[in-house]
């Protein structure tokens, strides 16, 4: 078993905002050591951008324009992606989040802009101004991945054709973004990624329905998007379709594979082909979060100005895969636990090691909020160990426990982009010796 015909070990995203950007970028840097990842770039940062030392690392991100996707055109293992979305669905909750970002305005921003915005566009002033105010994906796509004369372009021709679309090794769909999720880690040999994660959601308000019937009454205007939006639907069917005949040629009727029996096949292909990201096997472990995270059910690195840690959740089991162990001796598993979501967790909590339990003892070691708060300890049997297959740790929870996080967009007192997540346990380290 192979790992993918893709090759691809660097990744390149073009965030549209409004498309579940977020939500990706917290998922792909899983995959990534800290250090490989650039910073998240906005318009006018990359616009500055001049040469390949300027965004070192081989995850890079954000809202480019065309003199930073250039750079990358040319080398090699690079995959290039971006996730469209509906065209009416994404200019609704751009306009909500402009509405929401400029209340404090003098004269703030409404519905009657909006329909300025879309009646009379003056696409030239995105770029020139902030490019995040792109009204359209097209106004993206062509920002990033072509100069253009934004001002003498006729608005009857911003159809993104076939061919541009082909640039990118990946376009994704933020309606169908579970697949999407695994065409991409099909690209990368990655076991599945965790996809319910919405990230910066709002509640709705009363400027909805009035916003709502202002852009389906001049969907005209949207025209060329949906062109585009349709193309790029169809080739991510095609590219699906050739995906579930490689993974289950047997299957003819692919309406019997479920996204389970997907999400199971990446998972065996990785564990068949981990010594691609796991080396081994190792007499010692020592697994940080600023490393490469290859497993289920965790959200994004978060630091405390002290360690990198991550959070299980929002399920109640989290999975991860570390590198295989030398058999013929038993080692001690530690856990550094950062927090505790509730004490129910802390009393209830279960570990297995390659599907043997383990018992657990819980060690305080600093009252810091900011640092390692205690350790579980626990012993890992010799029959745990394979040499030859990678160490499958798995932590169940009795529960998880909404907490409203700390990552928001605060515009003003009154304007805030909640972020709530189901929490478990912070996790800093695994050690096994």
């Amino acid at each position: 078993m192979k790992v993918s015909s893709g090759k691809a070990r660097n990744l390149l995203f073009l965030h549209i905002p409004k498309t579940g950007g977020t939500s990706l970028t917290a998922i792909l840097e899983n995959y990534f050591d800290v250090k490989d990842v650039s910073p998240h770039l906005v318009g006018s940062e990359a616009r500055l951008v001049s040469s390949r030392e300027q965004v070192p690392g081989r995850l890079v991100m954000g809202h480019f324009a065309n003199n930073l996707w250039e750079l990358f055109q040319d080398q090699q293992n690079w995959a290039c992606v971006t996730v469209l979305r509906h065209p009416i669905e994404r200019y609704i909750s751009q306009t909500k989040h402009w509405i929401r970002a400029q209340r404090h305005l003098p004269n703030g921003f409404s519905v009657s802009d909006a329909f300025e915005e879309i009646s009379q566009p003056k696409r030239d002033r995105y770029l020139e101004v902030q490019q995040e105010n792109c009204q359209t994906q097209n106004c993206y796509l062509r920002a990033a991945t072509a100069p253009i004369q934004w001002d003498s372009v006729p608005l009857d021709q911003w159809e993104y054709s076939l061919s541009d679309l082909k640039r990118f090794q990946v376009v994704g769909l933020a309606d169908d973004f579970r697949r999407f999720l695994h065409v991409l880690c099909d690209l990368f040999g990655w076991p599945a990624a965790f996809h319910q994660i919405r990230l910066n959601q709002t509640s709705d308000n009363q400027d909805d329905s009035q916003l709502h019937a202002l852009v389906l009454n001049n969907a005209n205007y949207f025209d060329d998007d949906l062109n585009t939006f349709t193309k790029a639907k169809e080739l991510f069917q095609e590219r699906y379709t050739a995906l579930l005949k490689r993974l289950f040629p047997k299957i003819h009727d692919h309406r019997l594979i479920t996204d389970s029996m997907v999400e199971q096949c990446l998972n065996q292909r990785f564990l068949a082909n981990s010594e691609e990201h796991l080396p081994g096997p190792v007499s010692e472990i020592h697994w940080t979060m600023d490393k490469p995270l290859f497993g289920h059910g965790w959200w994004w690195r978060q630091h405390t100005g002290k360690i990198w840690y991550r959070t299980t959740g929002p399920q109640t089991l989290s999975t991860i895969y570390l590198p295989p162990l030398k058999s013929g001796k038993d080692y001690t598993l530690s856990i550094e636990v950062v927090f505790f979501a509730s004490d129910l967790i802390a009393q209830n909590l279960k570990v297995t090691v390659n599907n043997h339990p383990c018992e657990l003892h819980l060690k305080q070691v600093s009252d810091d909020p900011d640092d390692v708060k205690c350790i579980l300890e626990t012993n890992v049997p010799s029959a745990a160990c394979n040499d030859n297959e990678p160490l499958v740790v798995r932590i169940k929870l009795p529960e998880t426990k909404p907490v409203l996080a700390g990552n928001r967009i605060t515009h003003t007192d009154a304007t805030v982009d909640w972020d709530t997540r189901l929490l478990g346990i912070g996790i800093a380290a695994i050690r096994i010796t």
